[in-house]
């Protein structure tokens, strides 16, 4: 390695002898299609390090485009855990002995101080690859125990082409937590470092190559965030992106994926991360700790100290910048050195001079650190108010704003009376002779435990569609009843006893209900026949039993929300807290509106969250009665929530509200892009999707041939009558045969004969949509491969059948179909332990299972430090 002397007279820098300057596309280094180069800044000097190649749309197309063939055709994904291991073992080694060079780009480009990129990052690093190395061999599913005459089992798949898109505060740390274990579960990928700090992410492109990943594995395209970045956010053909990031971007990219393939998105985004100071704290280990500044998302930025040590430690601290150097990152006595680059040093400066403007206290700093270079000296303010925009905002620099407080916290409510319900319902309370027509009880909205009508005073009809004429009208809710059953939940979440109950009082409660379901369900099955065409006989005997069997399954779960002990590699233990995610909205669909109340709601109320519901306007009767069982059982007021309404209005309301923290969505997949472009534009809620399907049903020359065609038969509204009878013209103009059916049953109601077509072509229209109706495509394959192709010839992935006798068959079909679901000689078996759920098109997120708990969960990491521990 050469060496030059730096600007400050400090210690020799290293300069790597070779750049990488290049993308890193297929296994090889080349040329942008364009051309073009972007220049890499020094934020030492201010001066241009060097020029890499730009690349742009067309690249990230290249790049997408050999990912794709290296997880459709090539090893990496086929090998097994133990070989893909070996090769990010080799890649770890190769990091380790190159971390000098890797250390010095970081420095060159970031900034990043060489001492603590060498012996703190990229250690981490090494130990980050190793540890996905060792468990790419452990990806193993479960077997589940279904309460039915059924098998089940669970694969853990790769998701496919993973777009990652790199911050350029840790360059090389974020490009291991990301590349790490995606490559150890067997995933392809497209990288796009951050614009400003490159080099890094080529020189591990480089590494990867010496290492034997096989092209087509690792791709690194250097770009802008809008052209390249933007280009990866909205591929069609990438499968999830990962962002790390500014909020702002994250809500483009969230924005982007759900306009494009409904792609899954992971964002790890801003942070204002508090650190709480208590008088009996070590004023002098505090001060260490709330000096961790700088541009983390996690820094101390915000810090509160309690009133009875609060000035001794604001002496302290303002002693402790009189010692803390910043200066060349290559120098062994900088503490900090400079902002990344020329923006974010504006923009911190800019923060300081809001902190004046607002009246904070300029204890220390303030001010820039020479002539030359991006250096900020370590600012701190005192008197600082919460509404100050240095106390509010992501400042992502050297800038503290310290805040005193007095108390601990106020004195939590104690949980609120439970009241009868029969003076709160708009119908006889009383139990009452059963019939197939029942009489309509409950047609109001459902708020903070009371039936209420709309604000505005709208109702919406509900029709047969036996006959097509109106049942009743029930409350229509709007945006303005959507914030009413949020401040409901939200209050019960933040105030109210449910999920501070233990887990075992919930699930008496969730027992209670799932009894008074059982009891009441040939009323339940009577409204979703009238409401929604189902069979009474399927609704009684099927759906309901379902609804129960989560409902118990479930509650049985509430009592078993375990964390994890960890076991660091260094003097600290963590463990992890499953804590419920908060207030959810429930956007239910018209087909199952009973079975949604055991696949969303029940696991929601296990985890401890409460709920905004909002059933299809097409069948919102049934969920006015779970919502009269819930409040008979004992659920906390505020809990259940349910606000009839039009997915433009209501619906629209729960997607965007900016206090719900999760939406699950079951529909159409065009709403579902709705759905996640108003939670990326709101409050970037978590979103779970499952959304339309084509799922095919695969039958070999070996099949049970009655039994295939028994369960291919195993499949309304006038929406979705005139829907379904367009689909079957469709089919007529393009040419397939129609073998029977397709025409309207009788002149009244929403009927529509069995339809079949045959010689029908996979570029058919009711090949490729999904019809959600009586009709079915017949289409002849030869092979097994060409049985595979075709069935995962869609843009869908929800579920497919396979009806064989051969285990070889069975085995290698269902590990090749890309769905969430396969039933092998049997078809739509649904079980309260088995998940639910699909790939591509059909959305992400799973219900039913432990997974379908885990989603309402979120997952918190707890540190301390370990003093003389005899082990780690």
């Amino acid at each position: 390695m050469a060496t030059v002397e730096n600007g400050n007279s400090a210690p020799l820098l290293k300069t790597p002898e070779t750049f990488f300057t290049k993308l890193f596309i297929n296994g090889e280094f080349v040329d942008s299609v364009s051309g073009k180069t972007m220049e890499t800044i020094d934020p030492r000097t201010e001066e241009v390090t060097i020029r890499v190649a730009e690349g742009d749309k067309e690249d990230v197309d290249l790049a997408v485009k050999a990912a794709r063939h290296a997880f459709d055709h090539g090893p990496w994904p086929r090998m097994s855990g133990a070989a893909r291991g070996r090769i990010i073992i080799k890649f770890a080694e190769l990091i380790e002995q190159h971390g000098d060079e890797i250390a010095t780009l970081d420095g060159l480009d970031n900034g990043k101080l060489f001492t603590f990129g060498k012996y703190l990052e990229i250690p981490s690093i090494t130990t980050l690859f190793r540890y996905f190395a060792g468990a790419a061999d452990k990806i193993h599913g479960t077997t589940a125990k279904m309460a039915s005459h059924f098998q089940a089992y669970t694969l853990k798949e790769p998701i496919g082409v993973v777009g990652h898109i790199m911050p350029w505060n840790f360059p090389s740390s974020t490009f291991a937590m990301k590349v790490a274990p995606s490559l150890a579960a067997g995933c392809t990928m497209v990288i796009k470092p951050a614009e400003q700090t490159p080099l890094s992410a080529l020189y591990f492109a480089h590494l990867s190559k010496l290492a034997g990943f096989p092209d087509g594995v690792i791709n690194v395209v250097n770009g802008y965030g809008h052209t390249a970045g933007a280009a990866i956010t909205s591929h069609m053909d990438i499968d999830k992106v990962s962002f790390t990031g500014s909020t702002e971007v994250g809500v483009k990219v969230m924005q982007a994926a759900a306009t494009s393939n409904l792609k899954v998105v992971s964002l790890e985004l801003g942070g204002k991360s508090p650190i709480l100071i208590f008088d009996d704290a070590d004023v002098d280990k505090a001060v260490e700790i709330a000096f961790t500044g700088g541009e983390m998302c996690v820094a101390c930025s915000r810090v509160f100290v309690q009133e009875g040590i609060y000035d001794k430690f604001v002496e302290k601290i303002a002693g402790m910048t009189k010692i803390w150097t910043v200066g060349d990152p290559f120098d062994p006595t900088s503490r900090n050195g400079p902002q990344a680059h020329k923006e974010q040093f504006e923009k911190v400066l800019s923060y300081i001079e809001h902190g004046k403007r607002e009246g904070a206290t300029l204890l220390t700093g303030g001010n820039r650190v020479g002539d030359k270079g991006y250096y900020i000296e370590p600012t701190i303010f005192t008197d600082v108010k919460d509404d100050m925009k240095i106390a509010k905002d992501e400042i992502f620099g050297p800038v503290m704003s310290i805040l005193k407080f007095k108390t601990c916290a106020g004195k939590e409510r104690e949980r609120e009376r439970e009241r009868e319900m029969a003076s709160h319902t708009n119908g006889d309370s009383e139990s009452e002779a059963l019939s197939k027509i029942p009489k309509i009880k409950f047609t109001k909205l459902f708020i903070n435990g009371e039936f209420v009508d709309s604000i505005s005073g709208k109702t919406l009809e509900t029709i047969d569609p036996r006959t097509g004429e109106a049942i009743a009208s029930v409350a229509e809710g709007d945006k303005e009843d959507v914030d009413l059953a949020v401040k409901a939940a939200r209050h019960a979440f933040d105030h109210g006893p449910w999920p501070r109950m233990s887990g075992a009082e919930r699930r008496q409660i969730i027992m209670k209900f799932a009894d008074l379901v059982e009891q009441n369900a040939e009323e339940l099955a009577a409204l979703d026949s009238i409401d929604h065409g189902k069979l009474f006989v399927i609704g009684k005997f099927v759906e309901i039993p379902i609804t129960v069997s989560c409902l118990r399954y479930y509650a049985g779960a509430a009592d078993k929300i375990h964390g994890s002990t960890l076991k660091m590699g260094s003097p600290f233990q963590a463990y992890t807290l499953c804590e419920p995610i908060g207030v959810v909205g429930h956007i239910m669909p018209w087909n199952f509106p009973s079975g949604m109340w055991g696949f969303k709601v029940a696991p929601a109320l296990a985890a401890g969250c409460t709920t905004v519901i909002k059933p299809a306007e097409q069948a919102p009767l049934s969920a006015l009665y779970f919502a009269h069982l819930s409040k008979l059982a004992g659920v906390p007021d505020g809990v259940i929530n349910v606000v009839n309404g039009y997915g433009p209005t209501a619906g629209a309301a729960i997607s965007s509200h900016m206090d719900i923290d999760m939406v699950s969505f079951t529909g159409s997949t065009e709403v579902g892009t709705l759905v996640m472009q108003a939670a990326a534009t709101s409050n970037l809620k978590v979103v779970s999707l499952e959304l339309g399907g084509k799922s095919p049903l695969i039958i070999f020359d070996d099949a049970d041939v009655d039994k295939a065609a028994e369960y291919a038969f195993l499949g309304a509204h006038k929406e979705q009558y005139d829907k379904v009878l367009s689909f079957i013209e469709h089919g007529k103009r393009e040419g397939a045969t129609l073998l029977t059916g397709g025409k309207p049953c009788g002149d009244k109601g929403y009927y529509i004969e069995p339809t079949i077509f045959t010689d029908v072509k996979d570029d058919m229209l009711i090949v490729k949509e999904e019809i959600f109706g009586p009709v079915m495509s017949v289409i002849k394959f030869k092979t097994i491969e060409e049985a595979i192709e075709r069935a995962n010839n869609t843009k869908y992935g929800l579920a497919a059948g396979i009806m064989t006798k051969n285990l070889d068959i069975a085995n290698r079909v269902s590990r090749s179909i890309r769905a969430g679901i396969i039933w092998i000689n049997c078809y739509l078996t649904v079980d309260a332990d088995c998940p639910y759920g699909g790939y591509k098109m059909s959305g992400f997120g799973r219900d039913l299972g432990l997974e379908g708990l885990a989603k309402y969960l979120h997952t918190k990491s707890v540190v301390t430090p370990l003093y003389n521990s005899p082990w780690l």
